[in-house]
């Protein structure tokens, strides 16, 4: 019989990885084929064209050969590992977690790999999700200084910045040229409340890496709030040289514009930042949390119509997040078109997403549905829940029975607010004014302070109704409800001078 010295499969799949490593992608794919071509059933050779494919950006290629990879061997831990990360790449985080789940249980000692987990997991916004797994890959690797870093990360995300530094100083402890760890310490502990201190690691962040966009944010943000606005319009700045399309920072220097007066400017950089997440989701249209950060700032500047384009544009590539469904409902809430809200409802649940009780109940309240509203409520124990009970009882006219669910609802604006409104109607115009003043802690605006001027009409205080109304009509020129009580006002007979409430 005779025997055959051609080439192995072997050896065309070191060729390949050995072009892999050249950065030679398509003649390393050839070398990939040539090999599978003698040995199909190889899940190493499918595993290494896989990534030679994500590499030249051909995700869905990549994909394909690794889920032929884990057909062939399905407790072959690189394939279900490079699998998650492709699929990390491109936005499918949900997807990523479960194949890094899967890929750990073949192997539970590598550090990367819990890592990527929590990874996947703080990106989704499961920040207190993705901690356990950051300490288990410290566990494997107690020097591993990215994960004692990511969990400072998660805490700072969760408001819990005193926590956080402790974990940046220990990933500092083993690298301590750790740029990245350097800024977030830094930035954390002005967030804690020490601006001086966090602004000189931030500076130190700085000296190792200069081109750092995001320390240059953090340095304009610690600069405001030591009041130095100029000098933080500077950092800004600069993390806008490095990076032009970074739409926090055009976000934050268009505040520090409005600080300083200047609402012209503050106009051109809000369309700046809009430009960026542009830009961002162009180059990459699988970047959800910039979808998450566009839609946010959308509705917080009002733009809400813009909110329903981009959440329909999002819902194409991905149905299956609920976060477009339920950012579109809020929009529609906001324009007050309940109707589109509560169609969008009937079709984000047909599509498999569920959609809270709360936002339920708002959609009803948008149409003045206040029965069926109630009773989407009526085991909805939460503040929030109180809250919008004491909204439906206010609305029916049951003002004692709301006052009874607003003791259940924390404390916020809104609830001082509506709070404010409800003793208004009871005719207790002092408790009411107490409740308004409650309100102005958290935020002033013009409907706080036009009902202090109901109050202060109602209680025989003339002038300093008027000095209310006319300093919410500062705040709002456009407030037709401040126009409307300047215009209808008769001084009532006034009480005789004494400090009014």
């Amino acid at each position: 019989m005779a025997l055959s010295y051609g080439p192995s499969g072997d050896l065309y799949n070191s060729k390949g990885n050995l072009l892999t490593l050249m950065e030679r992608y398509e003649e390393a794919i050839e070398n990939y084929n040539m090999a599978l071509e003698l040995n199909p059933n190889n899940e190493e050779y499918w595993n290494n064209k896989g990534y030679a494919f994500f590499m030249i950006g051909l995700y869905d290629e990549a994909i394909a050969c690794y889920e032929r990879a884990i057909e062939i061997n399905p407790r072959y831990k690189p394939a279900w590992y490079n699998k998650g990360y492709t699929l990390h790449s491109i936005g499918r985080l949900e997807e990523a977690v479960e194949c890094y789940k899967v890929a750990v249980k073949y192997d539970d000692r590598d550090e990367v790999l819990w890592n990527n987990v929590g990874n996947a997991l703080y990106n989704l916004g499961k920040y207190d999700e993705s901690i356990p797994y950051f300490v288990k890959s410290i566990e494997v690797n107690p020097n591993y200084e990215i994960a004692w870093n990511n969990i400072g990360n998660a805490l700072d995300r969760m408001g819990r910045h005193k926590e956080a530094i402790e974990y940046h100083e220990k990933a500092l402890k083993i690298n301590k040229k750790f740029d990245y760890a350097l800024y977030a310490k830094g930035y954390a502990l002005a967030r804690a409340g020490d601006p001086e201190e966090g602004l000189d690691w931030i500076e130190k962040s700085l000296k190792i890496n200069p081109d750092y966009d995001h320390a240059w944010f953090a340095k304009g943000h610690v600069l405001e709030m030591l009041g130095e606005l100029q000098d933080a319009v500077r950092a800004l700045e600069q993390a806008l040289e490095i990076n032009p399309f970074y739409p926090e920072a055009w976000i934050k220097l268009g505040e520090i514009y409005s600080e300083l007066g200047r609402e012209d400017w503050k106009e051109m950089c809000e369309i700046k930042a809009l430009i960026s997440y542009r830009r961002i989701l162009e180059d990459d249209p699988m970047d959800f949390q910039t979808r998450v950060d566009e839609a946010e700032f959308l509705m917080k500047t009002g733009h809400y119509d813009e909110v329903i384009d981009r959440c329909e544009e999002w819902i194409l590539i991905r149905s299956g997040d609920t976060r477009p469904w339920k950012m579109m409902i809020d929009a529609f809430i906001e324009l007050g078109e309940g109707k589109d809200a509560l169609r969008t409802v009937r079709k984000a649940e047909r599509n498999g997403i569920r959609i809270d009780s709360i936002r339920k109940a708002r959609v009803y309240m948008c149409m003045e549905h206040w029965e069926e509203a109630s009773e989407i409520l009526k085991d909805e124990d939460s503040e929030e829940g109180a809250f919008l009970r004491a909204k439906i009882l206010c609305e029916t006219e049951r003002f004692h029975e709301a006052l009874e669910e607003l003791e259940k609802a924390g404390n916020s604006k809104e609830k001082w607010v509506l709070k404010g409104r409800v003793l208004e109607k009871l005719k207790r115009y002092q408790e009411a004014i107490i409740a308004y003043e409650n309100a102005k802690m958290y935020e002033e605006n013009s409907t706080i302070w036009l009902g202090i001027a109901r109050c202060r009409k109602a209680l025989g205080y003339g002038k300093k109704a008027m000095e209310a109304a006319e300093i919410a009509l500062s705040m709002n020129p456009d407030d037709r409800g401040v126009w409307h009580f300047i215009k209808t006002f008769r001084p009532p007979t006034e009480k005789p001078e004494k400090a009014a409430p």
